[in-house]
């Protein structure tokens, strides 16, 4: 499948959501197009090495400002991840042919889960705005093992302790 590719120094998770301001004529059609016709683009990350052959399908939940000019303020969330196979051409904006990524088929071992908390907890350091004289220390130990593991979650709040 082609998909219109908007590259950018940052990735976008799945479910995140992320603010862009669209300015190029060539995005400002891309994000057109797909708020036309409730239609998705790729979120590729890139920088000085060139395009990333993996990323995230990307649609437009809330236009925020539209100036006069044709900027606009959109605000993006991240949907499946892909692995781009090919660049194409032919429009303004950059497109290729991706590929979707399953990630259920490579779920990650609940030992190497566990190791992982395991460490991050014992990696524990003092919040940089401490107060003089006092401690506060990030509760990592109050984040479920199922969020490390992928599971779902609404929300997730953490705590800071007082020493």
């Amino acid at each position: 499948m082609e998909l219109g590719l908007f590259p950018l120094g940052v990735v976008l998770l799945p479910t995140e959501r992320l603010p862009l301001h669209i300015f190029e004529e060539r995005y400002k059609e891309l994000i057109d197009e797909c708020l036309e016709t409730d239609g998705e683009f790729g979120l590729v990350y890139a920088d000085d090495d060139g395009l990333r052959d993996l990323g995230t399908r990307a649609r437009v939940v809330e236009v925020l400002t539209r100036f006069e000019d044709g900027r606009l303020n959109i605000l993006v969330e991240g949907g499946d991840r892909f692995r781009l196979t090919e660049l194409t051409d032919g429009r303004s904006f950059n497109t290729g042919l991706v590929a979707p990524i399953d990630d259920g088929d490579d779920p990650a071992e609940e030992p190497a889960v566990d190791e992982a908390l395991q460490r991050s907890v014992e990696g524990r350091r003092p919040h940089p705005y401490q107060p003089a004289g006092r401690r506060l220390d990030v509760l990592h130990d109050r984040v479920p093992v199922s969020l490390a593991r992928g599971e779902r979650h609404e929300h997730v709040k953490l705590g800071l302790r007082q020493r």
